[in-house]
């Protein structure tokens, strides 16, 4: 290990090990000493959430040792840009509220308002909310009643709310549901986001426990859900909610976190049971035929250094992985980078 400033920062490309890769397909690899601008106060996190928006990348952490919640650091890690977040996330005794964090994608419409494309969205799981933010984390817009948890849809209201994910078309969806009281998947708007134009629990043949993460397959209009008490991946239109099949070939490993490299057709996995990153092809996905999932790499990561993995980001011009790891202690962050 390196020190950084009074920081412990590990050296992660030489200590990242168990990495499988399927002949011919492209290999990850870990970005040693990302970010080399962590402030001490906040490098024992622990880290919950990433959000590529424009040339910044997102960074939530609970810890109440540090007075921000959000972290904001340049793309190649070495600037700090901004610290922000503590008037707008909840916080109690023990931590800040923030699970989950997503931004519009980089392939989105051009007919969606800048502000929409330039915002982070926040998923506060304590307070049961989605906060939607402008890129100095000043909160533009929200969606639910702070600090009621509810299955209500009109209005719409959140209990134990983990994720949202978006399509290229101005639709948002929600994974409703981290241990509280629901278990379910939301489709919206955008430029609604209180409305709602599908809600899916599963019920009776595939309900979701404790659905963690969600993102968005665009050339297929297919969701994919870390549907984590059930330990699969549930495959969804997008369209209208539809059940359309379920991956399990992680098992006995676990989805906890879920984000689509959509120029490089890759489907990344987090598992923190496992401590590991999947990385699947979906190049066979079909519209409405998700089909049998295809690993390509696995990486095994370190407890030592990054403890649980939990979310990511993934930068679609470049493929990049942000990875936060939540377990303490030893929580940390992590890039990856195609070679």
């Amino acid at each position: 290990m390196m020190a950084w400033a009074g920081v412990v920062v590990v050296a992660l490309a030489a200590a990242v090990h168990g990495a499988a890769v399927r002949d011919g397909a492209a290999k990850y690899v870990a970005v040693p000493g990302w970010p080399s601008a962590m402030p001490s106060g906040a490098a024992a996190g622990p880290f919950t959430a990433m959000a590529i928006v424009q040339d910044r990348v997102f960074v939530a952490q609970r810890g109440v040792q540090y007075d921000q919640p959000l972290l904001v650091f340049s793309k190649d890690g070495t600037q700090l840009l901004a610290t922000t977040g503590n008037t707008t996330v909840s916080k109690d005794s023990e931590k800040w509220g923030v699970h989950g964090l997503a931004s519009v994608s980089q392939t989105a419409s051009a007919s969606l308002s800048q502000a929409m494309t330039r915002s982070p969205w926040l998923t506060d799981v304590t307070a049961h909310v989605i906060d939607v933010l402008s890129p100095d984390g000043t909160k533009i817009d929200s969606v639910g009643t702070s600090g009621t948890a509810g299955n209500q849809t009109d209005p719409l209201q959140f209990g134990n709310i983990a994720d949202v994910a978006f399509d290229r078309n101005g639709g948002v969806y929600y994974s409703d549901g981290d241990g509280g009281v629901n278990n379910r998947v939301v489709g919206s708007y955008i430029a609604r986001p209180s409305k709602t134009k599908f809600i899916v629990d599963g019920k009776p043949n595939h309900p979701f426990s404790s659905p963690h993460s969600i993102t968005h397959h665009d050339r297929t209009s297919m969701l994919f859900v870390a549907d984590r008490g059930n330990n699969r991946t549930q495959l969804l239109s997008s369209i209208n909610g539809q059940y359309l099949g379920e991956w399990t070939c992680m098992r006995p490993g676990t989805p906890w976190g879920l984000r689509v490299y959509q120029a490089g057709e890759l489907l990344i996995q987090a598992d923190g049971n496992s401590q590991r990153l999947t990385i699947y092809s979906t190049k066979n996905v079909k519209y409405m035929k998700p089909g049998a999932c295809d690993v390509v790499q696995t990486i095994d990561i370190p407890q030592e250094q990054c403890n649980t993995p939990h979310e990511m980001a993934v930068d679609n011009a470049n493929g990049d992985i942000y990875l936060a790891c939540v377990g303490t202690p030893n929580s940390g962050v992590m890039k990856f980078t195609l070679q």
